[in-house]
């Protein structure tokens, strides 16, 4: 059964990449990045990256919605690492 707010939800997006790891990836109509592997010297952001960018900018909202809530100066500064653990992908 599919959750209710799916038909309204507060905000949607699209993203899209259809050339691949070593390609572009875009949201249409905004912005265009260039994609690479982590594991190679090769130009471009990787998907790691962009996930990382992705929840440090979620976390930074909520903790200053929060700062907000509690009439604080907003000053707080999230910092996120993801790191590939175990074995190379072939």
């Amino acid at each position: 059964m599919q959750d209710e707010r799916w038909n309204n939800p507060l905000y949607q997006t699209e993203a899209v990449n259809d050339e691949g790891l070593e390609g572009h990836a875009y949201v249409p109509g905004g912005i265009k990045v260039e994609t690479s592997s982590p594991m190679n010297s090769h130009p471009g952001t990787n998907p790691e990256q962009l996930l990382g960018m992705s929840l440090a900018t979620c976390l930074e909202a909520t903790l200053e919605a929060i700062e907000k809530e509690h009439g604080v100066p907003h000053t707080a500064e999230v910092h996120v690492k993801v790191a590939f653990i175990g074995s190379r992908a072939v």
